[in-house]
């Protein structure tokens, strides 16, 4: 049995392997993409007021399939696209200007430890925006939100325990923020 959580940019973006009369998706939750940064991070760097201000703030990027994820947000005219790219100095801290990881943990951890903004989904950082170690910034200009589904190889009727994971795996999905 194979089970896999896939997240749905937009209604229209759709993977090739639910058209399989095989496949089964159910619909877990919803996610908003959310820019965040440490306090600290913030206190030292200020907080952006618009998405054209991150040209002047390090920020960490995630890396899918070898290329870094843009940030993508909505404003009154329409889309709008963010790539964090910049030079990375080891050195030089000053130089750095953008970072991208392939792990959602270490980004989560980069952002909390201060090395700059992340945009991130909103219920791999719910805790640590409860406790206060991370802060959203740019809330205005958040995409809406997206569904996010599992995809599952299934029989006429759901094994239990698949079941039985999904009920868990949306309830960690239910809405984590106010």
């Amino acid at each position: 049995m194979v089970l896999e959580a896939l997240v749905h940019a937009d209604p229209g973006d759709r993977d090739e392997r639910q058209q399989d009369s095989g496949v089964v998706a159910r619909r877990l939750g919803v996610t908003r993409m959310l820019v965040c940064a440490s306090p600290e991070y913030l206190r030292r760097s200020g907080a952006p007021a618009t998405p054209e201000d991150l040209q002047q703030h390090r920020c960490l990027g995630f890396v899918r399939e070898s290329r870094v994820v843009p940030w993508r947000f909505r404003a009154e005219s329409g889309a709008l696209r963010f790539e964090p790219t910049g030079s990375l100095s080891v050195n030089d801290g000053d130089a750095l200007k953008a970072l991208a990881v392939n792990d959602g943990d270490a980004l989560k951890a980069l952002a909390v430890a201060g090395a700059g903004l992340a945009w991130v989904f909103d219920f791999i950082i719910a805790p640590e925006l409860a406790s206060g170690a991370l802060v959203t910034v740019l809330d205005e200009f958040a995409v809406d939100e997206r569904p996010i589904h599992a995809l599952y190889q299934s029989p006429r009727h759901a094994i239990p325990r698949v079941r039985v994971f999904l009920d868990f795996a949306s309830t960690l999905l239910e809405p984590a923020l106010p």
